[in-house]
């Protein structure tokens, strides 16, 4: 009798771990369900990473534009879309547009924030602190980069849309 609710006792908890685990197939690795933003946030880093490399050959293109063919500027504003809508903007509108242009970091932020929730002492006495304290540094430097390439971001969104504002009054 004692077996037979031991067995099922130990089915119970493969069930239930089985439940909050992601396998991968191809990279052959299971993800736990809550650490799943991690592997979001590398994802993030490099789309950032990626928005911010056109943006700064956007700002070279332009900045050579300006110097060497201003007769092209009308061109250069024609082509832009997000910019010019934000160039003449109430305050509130531009506020709106630079929260949603923050919004990666807010939401990885909170994530970071609710990882150090005081209701999950549980997961810090099942798993260990030199486990958690490794997670966290990991953590920890995912949202670094992604906070550090949203700024970068934003930065060079902004400086685009100084140059077509001097753009449209030099026309």
């Amino acid at each position: 009798m004692i077996e037979e609710v031991d067995l099922k006792m130990k089915k119970f908890l493969e069930k239930d771990i089985e439940t909050y685990i992601i396998k991968i197939p191809l990279l052959g690795s299971t993800v736990d369900i809550n650490d799943l933003w991690l592997v979001s946030g590398v994802v993030m880093f490099f789309l950032l990473y990626f928005l911010k490399a056109s943006m700064v050959q956007e700002c070279l293109n332009i900045k050579y534009i300006i110097d060497h063919k201003p007769e092209l500027g009308n061109l250069v504003v024609l082509n832009q879309v997000v910019t010019i809508s934000a160039a003449h903007a109430n305050p509130l509108l531009k506020a709106f547009q630079r929260w949603i242009a923050l919004s990666p970091t807010f939401l990885y932020l909170y994530l970071f924030y609710k990882d150090f929730d005081p209701r999950q002492v549980g997961y810090f006495l099942l798993d260990g602190w030199f486990f958690n304290d490794g997670q966290t540094l990991i953590e920890g430097v995912t949202i670094a980069l992604v906070v550090y390439m949203n700024f970068g971001c934003l930065y060079h969104h902004l400086r685009i849309q100084r140059m077509i504002s001097g753009l449209r009054e030099k026309l």
